[in-house]
């Protein structure tokens, strides 16, 4: 076949038996490449169509880029993940990292990921569900790979009373549990907080109303 001549033609487009979705491209009557229905409409490949080397190099990118991002689809679709967490996911699937970029911008671009959001959901469920403390969330959303901006913006945002209570109730059970003096089940409890991730300003409010609310009890 030469190189990039007018002479090489796509003569025959032929749709896969096992897979729907894919096509067989034949050039001057020799298989050269398979394609997704996607990237066959994208890059108009019909039968009769001249074709040169330029062209199939940008093709076979395409369909790699696309199959990384079918790739990444499949994966957020079982479980929701941040940008650099699908990156590396990819990387481990040996996927070449120019690849994987474009096919992750192609996903933000449809809002498929979303470290932001992905972050606020992240941490809201953190503190309603498992009660995990902010400064534990933003440990977590660092090590997924979500900017400092995008870290300090949501422990900025997130619900500050969902975080309160939280930790109101794990230090309650405690109290009642521990035993010993109020001197020693405050070193306990703020301790176990501290291990979860809740600030000391707020683990020192919460142990206040605590004994607060004890003593009324009496």
């Amino acid at each position: 076949m030469t190189t990039d001549s007018a002479e090489n033609m796509i003569t025959l487009v032929e749709k896969q038996k096992n897979n729907q979705n894919r096509y067989n491209i034949y050039v001057n009557d020799q298989y050269v490449f398979s394609v997704h229905e996607d990237i066959l409409v994208k890059h108009r490949l019909l039968k009769g169509e001249e074709i040169n080397q330029t062209k199939m190099k940008k093709i076979i990118e395409d369909e790699e880029t696309q199959i990384a991002y079918r790739h990444a689809i499949r994966m957020i679709s079982r479980k929701p993940k941040s940008r650099y967490e699908l990156k590396k996911k990819l990387i481990e699937k040996g996927y070449e990292e120019s690849l994987i970029h474009s096919a992750l911008d192609q996903l933000e671009k449809e809002k498929y990921i979303d470290d932001y959001s992905y972050a606020v959901t992240l941490a809201n469920y953190r503190i309603k569900y498992q009660r995990k403390g902010l400064k534990w969330i933003e440990q977590e959303l660092s090590q997924k790979g979500i900017e400092k901006m995008t870290i300090a913006k949501v422990t900025e945002e997130v619900d500050k009373e969902s975080e309160y209570k939280a930790a109101y109730h794990l230090a309650q059970k405690r109290w009642e549990r521990h035993d010993g003096d109020t001197i020693q089940k405050k070193s306990k409890i703020s301790s176990f907080l501290m291990r979860r991730g809740f600030e000391y300003s707020l683990i020192r409010k919460v142990l206040q109303q605590i004994e607060e609310d004890e003593s009324q009890e009496w």
